[in-house]
Order: C-alpha cells, then structure tokens, then sequence
C-alpha cells in the first residue's frame, strides 16, 4: 500500500493517523473475472505504511491483488487508490484460547 509520501494531509489533518485509528476500512480489488468486490479489512499503519491483514479464509483476495495490483481503500474517512502488493508471513505461532 502506499507509503507516507504518497498521502498528502488535507485541512490539517494527517491522513495516515486518521487510516490507523480506523477500526475497520472497506479494501476494494478486481477479481478474476474484471468484477470488483469490496471486504472489510482492519487497516493499520507500520513504518509509515498503510497495511492489511488478510487470514487464510480470504486467499483468493491475495492471489486477486497479485494477479491485478490496483486496488483502493476507504478508512476514517480517507480514500487511497493505488497499487499493492502481497507479503506472506510463515511465521508459525501458537495460540492458546482459554479453556471454558
């Protein structure tokens, strides 16, 4: 997603701060067939750039952005349309949930 000089403040406030105190945006991207879809995403900013977190429930949304980078996001008011791109983390971890 873009980085920190791709956003330009407007009225005085800083676009990236209103993106990261977002507690949900909407990520647009094409789909194979050239249709778009939007999901709801949790965005976050981390080293001045804009990220989303995708589980394995919505890989083919990964492999979308892959195939066809352009891509848009809506969060706090805020609209970025512009190229993305996919990392993969194989980090394993565990998680343990409580037991009832």
């Amino acid at each position: 997603m873009p980085d920190a000089g791709d956003v330009t403040p407007v009225g005085g406030t800083d676009p990236l701060r209103k993106v990261a105190d977002a507690p949900i945006g909407v990520f647009a991207y094409v789909r194979r067939d050239g249709t778009p879809n939007a999901v709801p995403v949790t965005p976050f900013v981390v080293d001045g750039k804009v990220v989303v977190t995708s589980t394995l429930a919505y890989v083919a949304k990964a492999a979308a952005v892959r195939r066809d980078p352009h891509v848009a996001l809506l969060a706090g008011g805020i609209q970025l349309a512009t190229t993305a791109s996919v990392a993969v983390d194989r980090t394993p971890r565990l998680v343990q949930h409580p037991h009832p």
